[in-house]
């Protein structure tokens, strides 16, 4: 037997003896608990980058096209460029019914949602400041209407309220010249505020240089980012302890999201009889309810669509295959049912409750799995410590 061939022969054993090895270390517990730990870490970072700052980055341009629409709403008062106005409003607050999955850390710390979306409009006050435009006893600017002024001044809400009557586009000729002007200041606040949501998470430093301009223009305060506190926890002084608190986080927020539609859908059958616009004033509830299941849908699935790599789903099916399949099985018949029951309002009161009712049990299947998924997820192992915030 040559020397080659025995070189050779044990070449191949060589290569054999390490593929087994790497095998079996592949297969171990502590390996596989490792990994699955930098797993959920990749989530989070993916959740962060691809669902909520995609998602504040489509908030900031709807109202940076609403605030346009107004401005050319009041430079050219005609009914066309007032139903392009009252367009723009539905697609603005469409695009804010999508960020109803990510309300913890700056949405609560700086209240953003009373500052862009205070319910209800105070419409007394908002015809006082108005009235006080018309005859020229106030000059008033975004920045001004954002810092000395109740949220309740200002907002989608009372925007909606200065462009719409009975669920409609108003009629151009009964909107007023001073009504104009404060169209545009509010819809300049909103622009403003929504580029500070982004920034409270992104962090002023890595914001657009655009946007810093306005930012600096309405005197806005310096934002560290919360984005990093979610995309790496367990740093020394952050947030939070660990990645399974910050999945919590999270999965806390979609379980949410879900539990606010439900009163919501009952409100609609209990106000089957009256016209649509009756909730809560809304112009299109079903719209509403979609774009909430929308906002459920990017955040288990790791980003708004076309930008979706690692997901919370991922970490479902690591664990339970069948019950992640269950739980996007149920987004999709969410959505579904919603558009079924949307298409019904010309059926009867009855077709209707039905309809509703299904969506009813649709949500609570969905909400319920997520419920299941949740442990699995947070007290993994490989997530651990299961701490709750650093004091």
């Amino acid at each position: 037997m040559s020397r080659r061939f025995i070189l050779l022969i044990g070449l191949l054993v060589l290569i054999v003896a390490i593929g087994l090895g790497g095998l079996f270390t592949y297969r171990h517990p502590g390996v596989q608990q490792y990994l699955r730990g930098r797993a959920a870490e990749a989530v989070m970072v993916d959740y962060v980058d691809n669902a909520v700052l995609k998602t504040l980055e489509l908030i900031a341009a709807e109202m940076e096209a609403l605030n346009a629409a107004a401005a050319q709403l009041q430079a050219e008062p005609t009914q066309q460029n007032l139903d392009a106005a009252a367009q723009a409003w539905l697609k603005a607050y469409g695009s804010w019914m999508q960020d109803v999955a990510f309300q913890f850390g700056p949405a609560t710390q700086y209240d953003y949602h009373k500052r862009l979306a205070t319910w209800p409009t105070e419409t007394v006050l908002v015809e006082h400041l108005i009235d006080e435009i018309e005859t020229g006893e106030l000059t008033l600017d975004a920045r001004t209407l954002r810092e000395e002024h109740f949220s309740g001044l200002r907002g989608l809400y009372t925007a909606q309220y200065l462009l719409f009557r009975n669920g409609q586009p108003r009629k151009v000729a009964t909107m007023t010249p001073a009504e104009r002007v404060y169209l545009t200041v509010v819809t300049d606040a909103l622009v403003q505020d929504s580029i500070d949501f982004e920034a409270a998470w992104r962090g002023t430093d890595n914001m657009p240089k655009d946007k810093l301009v306005i930012l600096e223009a309405g005197g806005f305060k310096h934002h560290l980012g919360y984005a990093y506190e979610v995309k790496y926890p367990g740093v020394p002084g952050g947030v939070y302890a660990s990645v399974s608190v910050t999945l919590q986080e999270a999965i806390q927020d979609l379980g949410g999201a879900v539990e606010d539609i439900m009163p919501q859908v009952g409100e609609l059958r209990d106000n089957l009889e009256k016209a649509p616009d009756a909730y809560w004033d809304r112009i299109a509830p079903y719209d509403d309810l979609l774009n909430q299941v929308k906002s459920f849908e990017n955040g288990y699935l790791g980003g708004v669509e076309g930008f979706r790599e690692r997901s919370i789903s991922d970490l479902v099916a690591e664990h339970d295959e069948a019950l992640d399949r269950l739980i996007r099985i149920s987004i999709a018949h969410c959505e579904y049912r919603i558009k079924v029951a949307r298409d019904s309002q010309d059926l009867s009161e009855e077709e209707q409750d039905l309809a509703l009712r299904v969506v009813e049990g649709e949500l609570d299947k969905l909400n319920a799995r997520l419920a299941a998924a949740n442990p699995m997820v947070v007290l993994d192992p490989a997530t651990r410590p299961y701490a709750a915030y650093v004091q």
